[in-house]
């Protein structure tokens, strides 16, 4: 006999069915709506030679993508804003939309930021930035 686990009810489905009664049904889609809108799938690696940084970007135009690369960080923001115009025989119709983020991520070791390198490709941000190697302490001595 095969068996079925009971799926228990989270917390999150609790607030989902207040949220459904206390407001109209035409509240709760846009809120899923809005969750939609999360911050990218992203990740850093390191190579050799360079620490890659990848995010998932997927219906971003390249011209809407901002990075700024400092000695530690990288910070990604993305700034979309449609809009639409339509004249019809009843009469006239606007929309605009705005969607956009920004966050910044940590980079782990020193990094020459005047030598990265940035491509897009098929909704896929790939950064490369070339490592350097740490200046050497030296011994002082004390008089």
């Amino acid at each position: 006999m095969k068996r079925y686990p009971i799926k228990r009810r989270s917390f999150f489905d609790e607030i989902d069915d207040a949220i459904n009664d206390a407001f109209s049904r035409s509240v709760v889609p846009r809120l899923r709506e809005m969750e939609s809108m999360k911050m990218p799938h992203t990740g850093m690696t390191e190579t050799e030679k360079d620490v890659v940084f990848t995010a998932e970007l997927p219906g971003v135009k390249k011209d809407d993508i901002k990075i700024d690369i400092t000695g530690d960080a990288i910070d990604v923001s993305v700034k979309s804003v449609e809009e639409q115009e339509k004249e019809t025989e009843t009469g006239y119709m606007y929309k605009s939309r705005y969607e956009g983020f920004s966050s910044s991520y940590a980079i782990p070791v020193d990094v020459d930021p005047d030598n990265a390198r940035a491509s897009y490709t098929n909704g896929v941000l790939i950064v490369k930035v070339p490592k350097v190697k740490p200046a050497k302490g030296r011994k002082v001595k004390i008089q």
